[in-house]
């Protein structure tokens, strides 16, 4: 049997026989959609000579086995932005996170696409990022009416635009990646995978969590009829079901698009929302975004599945690979969804997991909110909270002054600018004074809001724009 093997390299030095007999753990979290990809390394630090990493360091890893003077697989670059030290026992953590692929895709732009294809825009937006544009079959045909890109990065444009026709675009290793399905991304850039086969016999545990299955016969999706100049509705299943119907929450351009979404959002709701979690024998070859077929574990379970999240681990027990998967989560799910799995990551990637999910549920509808869409900006970050998996420190108040007494007290520390994922305050000179609260975007240059007046609008606008309407000074915190 081969044995597990790993390598490390810090800012392009093989550091691997250096920490050879200090490393505790080594963890690689491979995350699917806009969610950072992570490593962790625990080393001994019994005698206090490690040598303290820098924030910025370029870690690359491999993990895998030892077979015939092999490197192992190569699991990717990540950047030190979190170190911890402690006594009991006397160790190192040190923790990174994946390197962007493409920079400039951050950068904010605004443009305005007309009479155009989800393909011409891809093209361009991979031509000015530097990246080659792999587009698989002929999703790149989509046609695009129109479509603002304001004040917003190509990443966050393209996110958005993804989510709306259920299509997946993803940066990955200098190519810019277009396709209906995540599966159709190789792994390793021009390294076609076959989908991976797991028997049940293979594992050493699995659960399944299985809800809604078969809740729902019917979804009706909302468009704008751009003739008639009027929203419509469409349906989809049977009209004489007995269930209940699903209603889409977003409002589509055209009617093609609602009718994608309304298939996709049968056909999940078909199966319910699944969940499976299994650890195996340590395989490197296991990656998010793409499928998975279980054989022998049980009706059910069986089948295909898309895997949202791989964690590789290598310690003194050996090299293990944990895997969950199930359905495909879209951005209409409830609410209810996020329950705080985030809490213990670091403050770093509590902001990144807070810009992100923004950015991603820039212009949802306030409408069900309180008070008939009214004073919702809280309401409107609750709900952020809530999807990125992290627990708002002031519980469930939509009172914008509770929501920045509990970041004091919580320990949230007041920065003295915007940084990605930073929760922003901002007064005006009333009496009493008026208060709105927002999240800085990933870029550190702009806040995103909803209006606290007009439930189906979202603001995203640099500092100096919000101080055109509110006088006092912006305060920003970063969660703890």
């Amino acid at each position: 049997m081969s044995k597990p093997a790993y390598l490390v390299e810090a800012d392009g030095v093989n550091i691997t026989k250096q920490i050879a007999d200090r490393l505790l753990s080594l963890t690689v979290v491979d995350e699917a959609e806009q969610l950072s990809d992570r490593v962790e390394i625990v080393l001994d630090d019994r005698d206090k000579l490690l040598e303290i990493p820098k924030s910025g360091t370029w870690l690359k890893v491999y993990l895998g086995y030892a077979e015939g003077g092999k490197l192992p697989v190569y699991m990717g670059t990540y950047a030190v932005d979190d170190l911890t030290l402690s006594n009991g026992p006397r160790s190192m953590v040190v923790r990174a996170t994946a390197l962007e692929t493409a920079p400039a895709m951050k950068d904010s732009r605004t443009q305005s696409w007309h009479d155009t294809t989800l393909g011409e825009i891809a093209r361009t937006i991979a031509s000015r990022s530097g990246l080659e544009l792999r587009i698989v079959g002929d999703v790149g045909s989509i046609p695009i009416k129109h479509e603002d890109q304001t004040a917003e990065s190509d990443i966050a444009f393209l996110t958005r635009l993804a989510r709306r026709l259920k299509i997946t675009a993803k940066p990955i290793d200098k190519a810019l990646w277009i396709t209906r399905r995540a599966s159709d991304i190789p792994a390793t850039p021009g390294v076609e995978l076959a989908q991976r086969i797991v028997k049940g016999d293979e594992v050493s545990d699995w659960r399944a969590t299985i809800k809604n299955r078969g809740a729902y016969s019917r979804v009706k999706a909302r468009y704008f009829d751009q003739d008639e100049k009027k929203e419509k509705l469409l349906t989809v299943g049977p009209e004489d079901g007995n269930l209940q119907t699903f209603e889409e929450k977003q409002l589509y351009k055209t009617r093609d698009e609602a009718q994608r979404a309304a298939d996709s959002r049968l056909q999940s709701l078909q199966s319910g929302e699944v969940t499976i979690d299994f650890s195996m024998e340590g395989d490197p070859e296991f990656t998010a975004e793409g499928q998975v077929t279980l054989q022998d574990f049980r009706a059910l379970v069986d089948g295909t599945w898309y895997i949202r999240n791989v964690t590789h681990k290598f310690d003194g027990n050996g090299y293990r690979t944990t895997v969950t998967c199930g359905t495909k989560g879209e951005a209409n799910n409830d609410w209810s969804a996020g329950r705080g799995e985030n809490d213990k990551r670091s403050a770093s990637e509590k902001g990144s997991l807070l810009c992100k999910t923004a950015q991603q549920l820039r212009g949802f509808s306030t409408q069900g909110g309180p008070d008939g869409g009214r004073n919702t900006c809280a309401w409107a970050v609750n709900r952020v909270f809530q999807k990125a998996g992290l627990t708002t420190p002031w519980g469930g108040s939509n009172y914008v002054p509770d929501a920045e007494a509990a970041l004091r007290r919580s320990g949230a520390q007041q920065v003295s600018g915007p940084e990605p994922g930073a929760i922003a305050i901002f007064t005006d000179g009333g009496n009493p004074p008026q208060a709105h609260i927002g999240i800085v975007t990933c870029d550190g240059g702009r806040v995103i809001s909803n209006s606290s007046s007009r439930p189906t609008r979202t603001r995203l606008a640099s500092p100096s724009e919000y101080q055109g309407f509110y006088s006092g000074p912006i305060r920003y915190y970063r969660l703890k």
